[in-house]
């Protein structure tokens, strides 16, 4: 299923919350169709300071599992959620890129 069909079917909005990848992912995504019914903003976090200031990544998480974990990048989706009132959010940090839906359940990409 393609992501627009996603957000489409079920009604969702989804926001992106990104490090290493600079806004990448958001650049792909408005190049989608139809996407600004469900995709109104995005965020670029590159460093520590601003994923804890935007976002409100814990300083702690942060320390305890380094900047390239799972648990940044859950905080990152949850905040990109929290401040976008979007219900899924696109991460990436580091090697990793996350899929969080509905700010409950995760895919990893």
């Amino acid at each position: 299923m393609e992501l627009l069909d996603l957000l489409k079917k079920n009604h969702f909005t989804v926001t992106t919350a990104e490090s290493c990848t600079g806004g990448m992912v958001a650049a792909r995504l408005v190049d989608i169709p139809g996407i600004s019914s469900y995709f109104e903003e995005g965020y670029i976090t590159y460093s520590d300071r601003v994923k804890t200031k935007v976002l409100g990544v814990p300083e702690e998480t942060i320390t305890q599992f380094g900047v390239v974990s799972v648990e940044t990048a859950i905080a990152m989706a949850e905040g990109a959620c929290h401040v976008s009132g979007a219900t899924c959010a696109i991460t990436t940090t580091g090697w990793l890129c996350l899929f969080w839906l509905c700010c409950r359940w995760k895919i990893l990409l």
